[in-house]
């Protein structure tokens, strides 16, 4: 019966979603080579645009601050506010955990139309983040906090509902995936759209999720 009751344990952890999140959470955390201090990467910018958006007398002196940041305005918009109770290095490891656990639950979801058991899409993600998350360009997702980061979170959770053949709620996050990251929304967009078209989707419902992604992406425009 120890027998039996070890492997029922094994099989509990091997099947729930908390302890395969925990296991990818941790290696993201560990080796994470874009580095793990903050800031690191580019948040040497995006955190101080975030911080300039809500308090215009920081860095009032520094000439590279002194027009309008319309670069990325939504994403200083959404995540501005922190910087106004947190210190920037706080405000950063707030957007990593936050960007890093919507990442990964969205992948789960898109994992889970392989019709594969939950260890495998672990397994999966696990050597896609040992290869480097890219096989050519060196894009990576999940790493320092900024704009595309977000953006991702919203394709792939926009990709998983257009697979469920939702039409709603998947355009309206393609949009926002714009509005956060013009280059991640256009370019998920245009894959997506091809896609439905491939699959011949009626020009009705086209023109109807093309629409509302096209109104949650005017912000980003």
């Amino acid at each position: 019966s120890n027998g039996f009751s070890y492997l029922d344990r094994v099989a509990k952890l091997k099947d729930g979603f908390f302890p395969n999140f925990a296991l990818l959470f941790a290696y993201v955390l560990i080796l994470n080579r874009e580095g793990v201090h903050v800031p690191s990467n580019n948040e040497s910018l995006y955190l101080l645009q975030l911080a300039k958006l809500w308090n215009p007398d920081f860095l009032s002196n520094d000439w590279t601050f002194s027009g309008p940041l319309f670069t990325h305005f939504v994403f200083n918009l959404v995540f501005g506010p922190l910087t106004l109770l947190f210190s920037l290095q706080v405000v950063g490891w707030i957007g990593r955990i936050l960007s890093w656990s919507l990442i990964l639950v969205a992948l789960f979801q898109l994992g889970k139309h392989f019709r594969i058991p939950l260890w495998m899409i672990t397994v999966s993600i696990l050597l896609w983040l040992f290869y480097g998350q890219s096989i050519v360009g060196g894009e990576w997702i999940l790493g320092t906090f900024e704009a595309k980061c977000i953006a991702y979170a919203l394709l792939f959770f926009s990709l998983d509902g257009f697979m469920q053949e939702r039409q709603v709620r998947p355009s309206i996050l393609l949009g926002l995936a714009f509005s956060f990251h013009p280059l991640v929304g256009f370019w998920g967009g245009l894959a997506i759209g091809l896609s439905l078209l491939v699959l011949r989707h009626p020009i009705k419902a086209l023109m109807k999720s093309g629409s509302y992604a096209v109104l949650f992406a005017l912000p980003g425009l």
